[in-house]
């Protein structure tokens, strides 16, 4: 697809700094933010892994991810038709579209839709906000990108927990105050935590957001590897994440 064709008024193409990786993104929609970047650094795909990706965004986590393990493939969900039609033309802008598939759809129905039982590997990175708190906004596109209108962390673990195989990992990040209530989803769920990474802004700061790796089944075998620090000084990236952003 050219570059002509994919990109619609108003949007922009953003380099992604992975070979010639490029994104479309709609200034006045949703755009990828640094928890997505994280997210998709932290997951560790293996060769021919079938991923699925609940609530895809713009697609940043699909492609991030399908540059970094060229032999997976991506089924990605995504509820609005504006942004899974967005994410669509990227996957097409890039050449991928053998390995991505968007999928407009409810996440709440994501096993339906995919395929219960059929993947190594579910990957998301969620509405933050409970109903009724953090921002609020008028654009539907933004509502549900932030808050859990749509689905909340109870219906997500299902739905991540049917799609995978046993044995199968469930990669997510999330706040830290909601750590606790997101790990008792999980846990109900039938999950069992595998690797938990805490992201703090700075090395004196407390964490705000965390990394989980999850394992559907078996036994709890937890590892806390060193927290991610963003910045070495303010406006500063600090060493990783001058690594993670290339």
């Amino acid at each position: 697809m050219t570059r002509r064709a994919a990109v619609l008024d108003g949007e922009r193409v953003d380099d992604m700094r992975r070979g010639d990786l490029r994104i479309i993104q709609d200034p006045k929609a949703p755009c990828f933010a640094v928890d997505a970047v994280l997210l998709a650094d932290f997951i560790q795909p293996k060769a021919s892994d079938k991923i699925a990706e609940l609530g895809t965004g713009t697609g940043i986590i699909a492609l991030l991810l399908a540059y970094k393990e060229p032999s997976c493939s991506i089924r990605a969900l995504e509820l609005m038709p504006h942004m899974a039609d967005m994410a669509r033309r990227s996957v097409a802008l890039n050449n991928l579209s053998q390995r991505i598939e968007i999928i407009e759809g409810d996440m709440r129905q994501a096993a339906e839709l995919l395929g219960k039982g059929s993947y190594r590997l579910v990957v998301s990175n969620p509405p933050y906000y409970a109903c009724g708190s953090g921002r609020k906004n008028a654009s539907e596109l933004f509502s549900a990108a932030r808050s859990e209108h749509y689905c909340n962390i109870r219906e997500l673990a299902r739905e991540a927990a049917a799609l995978l195989c046993p044995g199968g990992e469930f990669c997510l990040i999330h706040r830290v105050n909601r750590l606790a209530e997101v790990l008792q989803a999980l846990q109900l769920a039938g999950f069992r935590m595998q690797t938990l990474r805490a992201v703090q802004p700075f090395a004196n700061t407390a964490a705000n957001l965390v990394l989980l790796k999850m394992r559907k089944g078996g036994k709890a075998n937890t590892i806390m590897p060193p927290p991610l620090i963003v910045y070495e000084a303010p406006g500063v990236y600090s060493e990783e994440m001058r690594r993670i952003y290339g």
